[in-house]
């Protein structure tokens, strides 16, 4: 999962190095994976890693005695390669395509993809990985992870509205006005703790990678306050179940791991009364890859609500539509 930063063209994309080097350094997501590897496939079966970058599921696969494929749409094929042959792998075939390009001799019993993106869909890797599902995965097949569950919390930290709302306190004496509010209504991804949320979380949702046909439309829950408190926004992250008791999450309350979560923020402060509940809806992005990662969210307790499209703040927007919310 490749993490998007500004800056440097290439970091953060799949041809930067240090983009694997990170993914690798998360001992957290690198260990569950091998572990998850580990307790479903068996010696002889065949295996797709789908999206295998350096090659390393592809290697842990091959290590248990798999005859693994490797899908590698970008050119980190070629160091794949020789990434397994030194490593004692040389059996691996590597395949420089996507979804839609490779060809094989037959199904398989296990696919396996670490495709997830901040808050799951921050990347476009869903749809391709469920083709390959479609088209090569044998009746009664295992796919890893099997399935991936979306969570939320209220942010309770003030910072966060703070650090927003700096371009509406005319920062050097200069009127702002017409970018001011657009921070308050633009995703972040973050890396929150547990003090900085407000209990308990709630359900949003899980994909079950057996039966997922497409991502979401919309992600919807209720939250049940514990406590009166303010809001300054909404917090998404993914808990995911590779393979049975294998499972690994990205929330505030969990280990830390390459992945962020992402801050939906609210324009304004939502009072937030124990026991009443907010009802959620959350739009996740789509074709990522062609457009920003935009999200649109609704929350409401009947006494207050608040809805953001944040594809309507991006000042260099394509015009896409609007989320349904």
């Amino acid at each position: 999962m490749a993490q998007h930063t500004d800056g440097e063209p290439r970091h953060g994309s799949y041809l930067d190095v240090n983009t694997h080097k990170d993914m690798l350094q998360d001992v957290v997501r690198t260990s569950a994976y091998a572990e998850a590897i580990r307790a479903v496939v068996k010696p002889g079966q065949r295996v797709i890693d789908f999206g295998s970058g350096t090659g390393v599921l592809a290697i842990f696969a091959a290590r248990v005695g798999a005859q693994v494929d490797a899908i590698e749409r970008t050119a980190m094929v070629v160091h794949a390669r020789e990434i397994a042959r030194r490593s004692g792998c040389p059996g691996i075939r590597f395949h420089h395509a996507d979804h839609d390009s490779f060809r094989s001799e037959g199904s398989v019993d296990v696919i396996v993809s670490e495709w997830m993106g901040h808050a799951v869909f921050y990347e476009s890797m869903l749809e391709p990985l469920i083709d390959v599902r479609r088209r090569w995965l044998a009746p009664g097949g295992v796919m890893v992870p099997s399935r991936l569950d979306l969570a939320c919390a209220l942010v309770t930290d003030e910072a966060l509205y703070e650090d927003g709302s700096f371009l509406e306190r005319r920062p050097y004496g200069i009127d702002f006005g017409p970018i001011a509010g657009l921070p308050l209504r633009q995703s972040r991804l973050v890396s929150l703790d547990e003090h900085q949320v407000a209990t308990p979380c709630c359900a949003l949702g899980s994909l079950d990678m057996q039966l997922i046909e497409q991502t979401p439309a919309l992600l919807e829950g209720t939250l049940l306050p514990a406590a009166d408190t303010s809001a300054f926004g909404l917090l998404v992250w993914f808990e995911a179940e590779l393979a049975p008791g294998v499972t690994l999450g990205t929330g505030p309350h969990h280990p830390p791991t390459h992945w962020r979560q992402v801050f939906l923020p609210f324009p304004q402060p939502l009072e937030v009364v124990a026991g009443r509940p907010i009802t959620l809806s959350i739009a996740p992005p789509r074709d990522v890859e062609a457009q920003h990662a935009t999200w649109a969210w609704a929350a409401s307790d009947g006494a207050q609500s608040i809805r953001v499209d944040e594809r309507e703040s991006w000042v260099l927007s394509s015009g896409s539509g609007r989320a349904g919310l």
